[in-house]
């Protein structure tokens, strides 16, 4: 058996070289118009193509825009040109779809690419040849679902922000009134969705719900089917390597199941038996299915996500931050003060430490990906969000380290960043990524890792639930999950080794996420840009000079040490406030409130002058590159 699995590792070491080959031919657009070696005709003319046919000029600023949608997945560039435009919604909706089948598109032929060598090759075994050729071909399917449960969601929750004049809070009470959540086992009110809202005029409050399964009768249907004929296959194979062939079968069958339910009430129950059934699927080769919902703080409606991911055989232990996190949470319960006259600590205890005892990690990159992950892919992930289900079975953790660093060095150097943090500051970043992989990798763990184990600290089975009442647990939730990494790095040993560069890459994530000031699904994040930014200014590492336009940044080591100090103690305000499972804006209040223009600002106002500056000057200069 040892030499079964050290062949397959050998094998899915050359999958994963044959990946990052095609990624690197993908990161080449980038310089694909230079008048150098590097410039490429071909690639260069099928950016202009698609250009063409969506009827914008053929400049720099809008060719880095769909060479961004066709790298990174991403359409925040793209949109920022359609609105200096003027375009209408209309014309809006039509180009974002395009720009989502032009890139998914090229993204499925890479995927054919990658299957064709590794079948013409014979890597791995007929068992997890087959299941990674069904998970494409189910991927496709999944796909046509998102761009119909995208349409749906995006309609609703507009009538639905209609009716209460876009005021979020109230659009929550009423459907939490109404009945209108998909509900748990015990009959309570879920934390997320499975079903989508419809207008209903027989129902007494102008609204019922329905659920994937019927609301998108077609689209699923074709998944399950597809879904059947996989474990059919996998049916006449074994998996004599892992000894998994009926936890994935089981988690096909699960997955059919959930899919098909019709009843609302159950729909949370039969996810759950997925959540259950995928994490008895231990293997260096993962399936990711509908997890995530940033994208509707209303309902929680789950996303569309259906991915397979792959370990990198030579990167997968980040021992020392799981060390640190453990040590870190540890000494705040075992000091009694922290968690005095608390009546929700045993069973935040209970949850955050099955969770974190029973943490699966898998660091390495996105083989397959669709659906929602073609508007922009995740640098990691933990899951299930499923509390009940990680107090019972634990977590598991993706990072994908080398799929960030290769787009951080092929990216193109950009103006903005140029003209806010300088030169030096930037070299200093690039340094790190080119020259020292291994520091890089090592403040990788540090920052996104350790964001993930700060996920599953403090929250008991329903904190979602009852800390949403105003729509805002997310956008404090991204902010203590990167702040309890942050804390237990420093509090551990290693703080005085790497201490520059996890500082470096806190004040670069805090400004540049400023970027998505205007785009709602990734709120959470900008939200703890702003808490962040807070913290930064208000212990002198920042320093806006409104007059003259420049930011002073001080990274002395007497800088990070206040830094520091000031974000442990707003740490432990954060964590009071998850102890009392009290609603989100209790600490949000604090840093960013909603302006007149529906966006969320900054209550600090030197922070507020900043941020006002730099979105300003991220919509002049942001897509422009040196």
């Amino acid at each position: 058996m040892t030499d079964l699995k050290t062949d397959f590792m050998n094998d899915l070491q050359k999958v994963y070289e044959i990946s990052n080959g095609l990624n690197a031919n993908l990161n080449s657009f980038y310089k694909c118009f230079e008048e150098n070696e590097f410039g490429d005709k071909k690639k260069a003319k099928f950016i202009d193509d698609f250009l063409e046919s969506i009827e914008f000029e053929k400049n720099d600023k809008n060719r880095l825009s769909v060479i961004r949608r066709l790298v990174t997945l991403k359409d925040d560039f793209l949109i920022s040109e359609i609105e200096s435009n003027d375009l209408d919604a209309e014309s809006k909706k039509e180009i974002l779809a395009s720009s989502y089948s032009w890139a998914g598109s090229y993204h499925i032929s890479m995927f054919e690419e990658l299957i064709y060598e590794m079948e013409e090759k014979e890597l791995l075994t007929p068992f997890y040849r087959e299941l990674i050729k069904g998970v494409k071909s189910i991927g496709i399917s999944f796909t046509q679902l998102d761009v119909s449960w995208d349409s749906a969601i995006n309609e609703i929750n507009s009538i639905l922000l209609n009716k209460f004049d876009n005021k979020v809070q109230e659009a929550i009470s009423f459907v939490h009134k109404n009945n209108l959540m998909d509900k748990l086992p015990d009959g309570s009110i879920g934390d997320r969705s499975y079903s989508i809202l419809v207008e209903d005029e027989d129902s007494s409050c102008g609204f019922s719900t329905q659920s994937y399964g019927e609301f998108f009768e077609v689209e699923v249907d074709e998944i399950c089917s597809k879904l059947h004929d996989l474990i059919l296959v996998l049916d006449e194979l074994s998996d004599d390597v892992f000894d998994m062939k009926d936890n994935w079968n089981k988690y096909f069958e699960s997955l059919i199941h959930a899919l098909s339910e019709r009843d609302c009430d159950n729909l949370i129950s039969v996810w759950r038996d997925v959540d259950f059934a995928w994490m008895d699927v231990d293997c260096p080769i993962q399936v990711g299915h509908c997890m995530e919902y940033y994208n509707d703080n209303i309902r929680n409606c789950v996303e569309i996500e259906w991915d397979l991911r792959v370990v990198n055989p030579k990167r997968n232990d980040a021992s020392t931050v799981v060390s640190a996190t453990k040590s870190m949470y540890n000494e705040y319960l075992s000091n009694d003060s922290n968690c005095l006259d608390c009546n929700n600590i045993l069973d935040i205890k209970s949850v955050s430490l099955e969770g974190l005892d029973n943490v699966q990690l898998y660091v390495g990159k996105p083989l397959l990906y669709f659906a929602k992950f073609f508007h922009g892919f995740f640098s990691a992930q933990v899951v299930p969000n499923d509390e009940f289900v990680s107090s019972k079975r634990g977590k598991k953790i993706f990072a994908f380290a080398d799929f960030i660093l290769e787009l951080e060095k092929t990216a193109p150097n950009m103006k903005l960043s140029n003209k806010v943090f300088g030169k030096e500051f930037l070299d200093e970043l690039k340094k790190v990524a080119c020259e020292t992989p291994d520091i890089w990798h090592k403040i990788y763990s540090i920052s996104t890792i350790g964001h993930e184990f700060g996920h599953i600290l403090w929250k008991g089975c329903d904190s979602e639930i009852k800390m949403n009442g105003s729509g805002n647990f997310k956008n404090i939730e991204e902010y203590k999950a990167t702040t309890g990494g942050l804390v237990s790095f420093f509090k551990s040993d290693e703080v005085e080794t790497y201490w520059k560069e996890v500082f470096y890459d806190v004040v670069e994530r805090a400004v540049k996420l400023i970027a998505w000031k205007k785009t709602k699904s990734v709120w959470p994040y900008y939200c703890e840009g702003l808490v962040h930014l807070t913290g930064l200014f208000e212990t002198g590492v920042l320093n806006f000079d409104c007059e003259n336009e420049n930011l002073k940044i001080d990274m002395s080591k007497e800088s990070f040490n206040k830094f520091a100090g000031w974000t442990i103690k707003n740490y432990e305000q954060l964590f009071k406030v998850y102890l009392d499972k009290a609603d989100a804006s209790l600490f949000l209040d604090n840093f960013a409130k909603k302006d007149d223009l529906g966006f969320f600002m900054p209550v600090n106002l030197k922070v507020y002058g900043f941020v006002d500056w730099y979105y300003k000057l991220y919509e002049k200069i942001g897509r422009e590159t040196l």
